[in-house]
């Protein structure tokens, strides 16, 4: 999905002032004119009233700039700087929150990183603190943004359990702050559930800067809490901004996002339906094809009509449903409304099966068919393994504790591969239960265990070496065929074929890699890795 209006603005503008194109004072102007909330131009007014001595209104803005940007170091900077200025106002545990909270932001920053000499702890000052609470750790092996992480930690522990009152402001991004940690328990998914109200907002921001490229090295993990929480508390007012995210991920959308769209759609179909419909101008063919996956793992029921007839009037809007959307749509016509409402996928497939391949033809033809068990079975697949919100949150623990070192002995044969491959979509949940989808995790393996088990090969693994071997040769392929050789590699690959899907692009990446010969007698990529990574690579990657 394109980014709000206020944001493309707020980000153009922000280039004009890295390029010296215009000062703070116009860049506040020109936010103003706009009428845009913008959290820069809310540090610079909190800045210039500080100076003027007006620390009052100044911290009023700063608060506000952290509300708008929740994820940004800088407001609570300068609020404890105020804080510490001021003395005794304000209790001891504020400050070191404020304190807490932009180290935590700070080292999960990378621009601040990128000169060498910023170090805010140093190993010295960090084993000053250490000592001070009495604690024994090896730091030596940590960076300036791990030190930077860990003295962060150690404020937030120490604010807390002071037990000195605090601003209701602190305590509410006392709670944000949990999504940046490595950990996020379920009193903390709690805490936040029960001041939704307040920190819906806050939460309703960070999808938003993370579509915009601003939250920094946890973006991912931090922008899926935030849409998950958001799901749960039913915010449906902020579904433009978790497609905005959903869009910008690397490789496809986020479990989150799709689980969030769920809830809107089983929670309120038809104030789904309305959020749908004004985001319109907005709406773009990929997020079409999340609301389809999200709509299809819905609950059963002639209530969710609302939410399928706006996602069918976005699908016709921008063209979407001329792919394997629109037999994802028919598909949950059938899944959610069963024999009561045929008309729908008839709907879908008569406008739009002339565009579709062979598999989509007959995947909704198949489910026109009046085979109710077969539609039964399909929608157990579809919610299979839907995980909730505390399992999204704290994802990296539960991958901890229910995923160990070892392989699971069923990733073996070549029929399990085949028989996982044949059951599992893409995007679903992975078989292994670590949480993630089945192309970030176990696919590669099943697709490369089930074709060495077919040319009677021994099954190679996908992890360790040969995981990076393989990033590798994509790095490889990204980087040398470009242009003109990519259209004409696309072109002998595929012909004149139109309608390609993610599997398909699979295959031809692999193609590119082992088997196409560029032309005037070059090397194939894999050779050209050989000669130039063999020497470095262990004898049996080799």
């Amino acid at each position: 999905m394109r980014l709000a209006a206020p944001l493309e603005h707020a980000l153009r503008l922000r280039e004009r002032l890295g390029n010296g194109e215009i000062d703070e004072a116009a860049y506040c102007a020109e936010m103003r004119a706009a009428d845009v909330e913008d959290a820069l131009a809310e540090e610079f007014e909190g800045e210039r009233l500080a100076s003027l001595g007006k620390i009052a209104e100044a911290e009023k803005h700063f608060w506000r700039a952290a509300d708008l940007a929740p994820w940004s170091p800088m407001p609570f900077f300068y609020l404890a700087t105020l804080l510490a200025d001021r003395g005794q106002a304000g209790s001891p545990a504020e400050l070191l929150l404020l304190q807490a909270f932009h180290l935590i932001r700070l080292a999960d920053q990378e621009e601040p990183w990128e000169d060498r000499t910023f170090d805010p702890i140093s190993r010295q000052r960090l084993r000053s603190m250490l000592n001070h609470l009495g604690l024994q750790m090896d730091i030596g092996g940590l960076d300036a943004p791990g030190r930077a992480a860990l003295a962060g930690e150690l404020l937030l522990d120490a604010g807390t359990s002071s037990g000195d009152p605090v601003d209701p402001r602190v305590l509410l991004h006392l709670l944000l702050t949990t999504l940046f940690l490595e950990e996020m328990d379920r009193e903390d998914v709690d805490r936040l559930l029960a001041v939704k109200e307040q920190a819906a907002p806050l939460l309703g921001a960070i999808p938003d800067g993370f579509a915009a490229g601003l939250l920094g090295r946890s973006a991912m993990t931090v922008a899926e809490r935030a849409a998950a929480l958001l799901g749960e508390m039913g915010e449906v007012r902020f579904l433009g901004s978790v497609l905005s995210a959903a869009s910008a991920w690397d490789d496809g959308a986020p479990e989150a996002a799709l689980w969030a769209i769920r809830r809107w759609i089983e929670g309120d179909p038809a104030g789904f339906g309305e959020q749908l419909r004004r985001l319109a101008p907005r709406i773009e063919t990929s997020d079409v094809e999340w609301l389809v996956m999200a709509l299809s793992k819905a609950r059963r029921g002639e209530r969710l009509a609302p939410a399928w007839e706006a996602v069918y009037e976005a699908g016709c809007a921008t063209g979407a449903l001329a792919g394997p959307a629109g037999a994802g749509l028919a598909m949950s016509a059938r899944i959610l409304f069963g024999k009561s409402a045929p008309e729908r996928a008839e709907r879908v497939r008569h406008h739009f099966e002339k565009f579709w391949n062979r598999r989509d033809r007959d995947l909704a033809e198949s489910l026109l068919e009046p085979n109710e068990d077969a539609v039964k079975a399909l929608r157990r697949h579809m919610r299979k393994d839907l995980p909730d919100v505390y399992e999204i949150c704290n994802y990296r623990k539960e991958r901890e504790l229910e995923n160990p070192e070892e392989e699971d002995v069923e990733a073996s044969t070549a029929e399990a591969a085949e028989a996982r491959l044949r059951r599992t979509g893409r995007n679903d949940p992975c078989w292994c239960g670590s949480g993630k989808k089945y192309k970030k995790c176990h696919l590669e393996q099943d697709q490369a265990a089930a074709h060495r088990g077919k040319s009677g090969q021994q099954a190679a693994p996908i992890g360790g070496p040969f995981a990076e071997v393989r990033r590798g040769l994509v790095k490889l392929a990204e980087r040398s065929v470009s242009g003109a050789s990519r259209r004409t590699a696309l072109e002998e690959f595929f012909g004149s074929r139109k309608n390609v899907d993610e599997d398909d692009l699979l295959a031809f990446m692999d193609w590119l890699i082992f088997d196409w010969e560029p032309l005037r007698g070059g090397k194939r990529l894999i050779e050209q890795y050989l000669e130039s990574e063999g020497p470095r690579l262990p004898s049996p990657v080799r």
